[in-house]
C-alpha cells in the first residue's frame, strides 16, 4: 500500500514492534510524543492513518490527536492505549474524532484489520474531496463566465488576481491552496451589489465620493454573506470576508491549521489587490512592490517576498494588434474592448474565453466595435485557456 500511517508512542519498544510488525505492508513513519508526532504531519506528511497513545507525557493521545485533526482533517485517527475506561473513550471519541480505540495488547491481525479499515475510510474521504472541487471548480468556471458578462470589469480583476495569487502560494510553496485561490476567484462576486457603473467610475480614474467608496469596500462582507452558505465554502468566505485586513490587525494563530490557512489567505488576497490596483495606475512591478513594502503594518513580509520572485505578469509576453475577428482564445486584453457608443463588452486584463468570443459576436452584429483591439500574448503563441485549478 502506498498510504502512509504515523504511530506515536512514548515507548520505544512499541514503536519498534510496530515498524517490525508492519515492514513490507504500510509505509510507516513513528514518533516519540505528540510534539515531535505533530512536526512530522507537518513535515512528512500527509499520513493515511495517524494512531496515538493515550499515556504520553506534555501532552496525551486526546490533545495530540485533537492537535493533529487541525493539522491533518483527512487523516483517519486511532487511539490505542493500556489504560480503557469509557471517560477515556468518550473524551478520545469527542475531542479528536477518534476512528477506532484499540486496548494494548493489541494483536497485529487485529491491527492490520483496523488500519485497513481506516485506509478506505481515508480514500474514500479523499474521493469526496476531490468530487468536491472538481464540482466547485466546475461550478465558480460558469459563474465566472457569467460574470464576465455581466460585470466585465471586476471579472477581470479577478482574472489578473488569480495569477498574482497563484504566484505567491507558488513561492512560498504552501500545500492544499485550493481554498485561497477560490477565494482570489470569489473575492470580486460582492461587487454584483454596487450601483451600476460606480466600477468603470472607478476603473477609468474618475473621482469617488465617499459614500461611493465606502460602497466599494463594502463588497467583501456582501460576498462573505453569499458564500458562508454554501457548504464547504465557510474557509473561502472568510478569506474573502478579510481580504482588505491589515496583517498588524490578525489575531496571533497556530502555526498550522485550519485557522491559519484562513489568515494566509486573506494576507495573500490582499497584498494581490493592492499590487494589482497599483500596476493599474502604471507602476512597474518592483514600483508596486516598492511602495507595498513602505507599510510594514499592512502586509505579510513573507507574502511580500513570494510576490516579489519574478516579473510573472510581463515576463515574455507580446503585445499584437488585431481586429475583432482575429481574437483567439486565451489573448489577453491589454485595452478595454468598447463598442462605438462606449459600451465595455470586457475589460482590459480579460482573458478571451469561447463565452467572451460568442458575445463579441453577437455585439458585432448590432454595434460596431473599437478597433483595432491590442491584446497580450505569450512568447508570440497563442496563450492556453484558463483553467480552474482547484
Amino acid at each position: 500500500m502506498s498510504e502512509k500511517i504515523l504511530f506515536v508512542d512514548d515507548e520505544e519498544n512499541i514503536l519498534a514492534a510496530f515498524r517490525r510488525q508492519l515492514r513490507g505492508k504500510y509505509s510507516v513513519s513513528t514518533a516519540s510524543n505528540g510534539e515531535e508526532g505533530l512536526e512530522t504531519i507537518h513535515t512528512q506528511g500527509p499520513f493515511a492513518v495517524i494512531v496515538a497513545d493515550f499515556r504520553m507525557p506534555r501532552m496525551n493521545g486526546t490533545q495530540f490527536l485533537s492537535r493533529a485533526k487541525e493539522l491533518a482533517p483527512d487523516s483517519v485517527r486511532i487511539m490505542l492505549t493500556g489504560h480503557a475506561d469509557l471517560n477515556t473513550a468518550i473524551e478520545a471519541v469527542n475531542d479528536g474524532n477518534i476512528f477506532r480505540f484499540l486496548t494494548k495488547p493489541c494483536s497485529t491481525e487485529n491491527l492490520i484489520k483496523t488500519l485497513d479499515y481506516a485506509i478506505e475510510l481515508h480514500r474514500l474521504i479523499n474521493a469526496e474531496r476531490d468530487l468536491l472541487q472538481k464540482t466547485l471548480g466546475g461550478s465558480v468556471k460558469l459563474f465566472m463566465e457569467l460574470l464576465s458578462l455581466s460585470n466585465p470589469i471586476a471579472f477581470s480583476r479577478t482574472l489578473r488576481l488569480r495569477r498574482v495569487v497563484r504566484h505567491i502560494v507558488g513561492n512560498l510553496n504552501t500545500r492544499d491552496t485550493w481554498q485561497i485561490e477560490l477565494a482570489a476567484m470569489l473575492s470580486q462576486v460582492g461587487c454584483v451589489a454596487l450601483p451600476g457603473g460606480l466600477l468603470e467610475k472607478y476603473h477609468c480614474g474618475e473621482p469617488v465620493t465617499n459614500e461611493e467608496r465606502n460602497m466599494l469596500r463594502s463588497h467583501p462582507l456582501i460576498a462573505h454573506r453569499l458564500l458562508e452558505r454554501i457548504p464547504r465554502l465557510e474557509s473561502v468566505a472568510l478569506i474573502v470576508k478579510d481580504q482588505h485586513k491589515d496583517y498588524a490587525d490578525f489575531e496571533q494563530a497556530p502555526s498550522w491549521g485550519e485557522k491559519r490557512k484562513i489568515n494566509l489567505g486573506a494576507q495573500i488576497l490582499k497584498a494581490a489587490l493592492d499590487y494589482d490596483e497599483l500596476l493599474q495606475q502604471g507602476l512597474t512591478h518592483t514600483q508596486a512592490l516598492e511602495k507595498l513594502s513602505e507599510y510594514h503594518q499592512a502586509y505579510n513580509p513573507e507574502v511580500l517576498e513570494a510576490l516579489s520572485k519574478g516579473e510573472f505578469l510581463v515576463k515574455n509576453w507580446k503585445v499584437q494588434i488585431v481586429p475583432a475577428s482575429g481574437l483567439e482564445i486565451g489573448m489577453i486584453l491589454e485595452d478595454d474592448l468598447l463598442t462605438r457608443e462606449g459600451e465595455t463588452v470586457a475589460a482590459q486584463g480579460q482573458e478571451i474565453t469561447p463565452l467572451i468570443l460568442e458575445r463579441v459576436s453577437l455585439i458585432s452584429r448590432k454595434t460596431s466595435l473599437v478597433e483595432p483591439i491590442r491584446v497580450l500574448i505569450q512568447g508570440g503563441a497563442r496563450i492556453p485557456a484558463a483553467e480552474i485549478q482547484l
